[in-house]
């Protein structure tokens, strides 16, 4: 298990000092959650590179890998539980869809708000001024 397991009885102490995401403070909101995740080995799983494990079976089909698997599940609903608790109500009813893991809310929430921020809008906006066509290419 993770050094830095999170105890069963609090689950969600460690996202209380977030602000709360309200759509208006994305890249303050993703710094501290992403350091959330990063504290207790979420990461890789809010990132989608750790997959849940297929399922294998034995000649008997009995399932060989089932302890991986709910090691998986209970790392994803800890992922979705800090995200759900650091968000909004509003922002929230734009979730509720059925058999979304964390990965795939994490990955909607960052494609919804990440351009709205005043950084990203700025990058944006200086590779339109910087945009430059030449007869035959694009730079």
């Amino acid at each position: 298990m993770a050094e830095h397991e999170i105890q069963d009885n609090q689950p969600l102490r460690a996202v209380a000092h977030l602000p709360k995401f309200d759509g208006s403070n994305h890249r303050e909101w993703n710094f501290e959650i992403d350091l959330v995740f990063q504290y207790h080995e979420l990461k890789d799983l809010v990132s989608g590179t750790e997959l849940r494990p297929e399922e294998e079976r034995n000649e008997a089909g009995e399932l060989q890998n089932d302890a991986a698997i709910r090691l998986w599940t209970r790392k994803n609903i800890t992922a979705l539980n800090f995200i759900f608790a650091s968000i909004t109500k509003k922002i929230k009813e734009n979730l509720y869809t059925p058999g979304l893991n964390a990965a795939q809310i994490w990955t909607k929430l960052n494609l919804q708000y990440q351009l709205q921020t005043e950084e990203q809008l700025h990058l944006l906006w200086q590779q339109y001024y910087d945009f430059k066509h030449t007869a035959g290419t694009l730079t």
